[in-house]
């Protein structure tokens, strides 16, 4: 007879592995695990501090840190006390006294002093108020004899007449501005001095002032910024001297017209006379290459001007 082969996984030892992992689900199935409660039911974590003993105090039966259903860790919370009574409180300290008692009172009196004589001063000189006034004696008055000498008065310069128009755009010591209606129109302020000018192309002169409010373009987007008014202010104080005013008409987005009107404002403010100022109007001509003469003007630190329009 030939001998079988002996196999090691057979039917039989596949049923014995399978009963035997019945069993242990079976086992884990039936018996119950921790004490049966919930994890909401088991009571949590709470701490108080006394503020008196400068302690906490708790109880921590069991721990709800990384917890999972059916979980039952155990904590422990060492080195705390009971939480005390009222009857076991410590009693409160007393309020500590003031160490500088008498130099207290003695500032207090002598408020209390200062006050009485200030009511004995107020009583005396209402007590005088009321008391029938005596007649004083009558004084000779002498006469005043006019001198004979002549008193010179200075000359005064010709004043600019107090300015209540609009104020200028900006806030500023000293204004030159020109304005315009249609914003198509390209025009230029100059206010020269000492053969200098400020205008746009040079915007600042510390013997002038600074241009302000004038036209740029944006290469950007294409935008054109333009405005309908150019100015030249001083800030910080007024530079006395003799000005020049002039504008320009030199371009136009559409078909330039022969003459454009314009309006300016000359203002001046100080401490001294207040704001000032003086309002004109002009025609400018198209032209390309000249400037056309608004007027002159001269002024002085405290801000009285004279303005002669050409």
């Amino acid at each position: 007879m030939k001998r079988r082969d002996v196999e090691l996984f057979n039917l039989s030892f596949l049923d014995i592995l399978a009963g035997a992992l019945g069993a242990v689900l079976f086992l884990f199935i039936v018996v119950p695990k921790g004490d049966g409660k919930g994890p909401n039911a088991a009571p949590q974590l709470a701490v108080n501090f006394d503020t008196v003993q400068m302690k906490f105090f708790g109880e921590l039966p069991d721990s709800m840190m990384y917890y999972e259903i059916g979980d039952s860790l155990l904590s422990l919370v060492i080195n705390y006390d009971e939480m005390p009574s009222i009857k076991s409180c410590p009693e409160p300290k007393p309020c500590p006294k003031c160490p500088d008692g008498k130099r207290l009172n003695r500032k207090i009196a002598s408020l209390q002093r200062s006050l009485a004589d200030r009511d004995v001063k107020l009583a005396a000189i209402q007590k005088e108020e009321k008391a029938p006034t005596k007649s004083k004696p009558m004084v000779a008055k002498k006469k005043v004899v006019p001198s004979k000498k002549k008193v010179t008065q200075p000359i005064a310069s010709v004043p600019a007449s107090r300015y209540k128009g609009d104020m200028p755009s900006v806030p500023c010591k000293f204004s030159v501005e020109v304005k315009w209606d249609d914003i198509s129109h390209n025009i230029d302020l100059f206010v020269c001095k000492d053969g200098r000018c400020v205008y746009g192309g040079k915007r600042k002169n510390k013997r002038i002032g600074f241009w302000d409010s004038g036209k740029s373009k944006t290469s950007i987007f294409g935008g054109d910024l333009r405005s309908t008014q150019e100015a030249v202010r001083q800030f910080d104080s007024i530079i006395e001297g003799d000005y020049e005013v002039y504008v320009q008409y030199k371009a136009a987005k559409e078909q330039a017209e022969a003459f454009i009107p314009v309006s300016g404002l000359i203002y001046t403010k100080t401490l001294e006379n207040g704001e000032q100022g003086k309002t004109f109007s002009a025609n400018i001509p198209f032209d390309k290459k000249k400037r056309t003469l608004i007027g002159s003007m001269s002024v002085k630190s405290d801000g009285s001007f004279v303005f002669k329009k050409a």
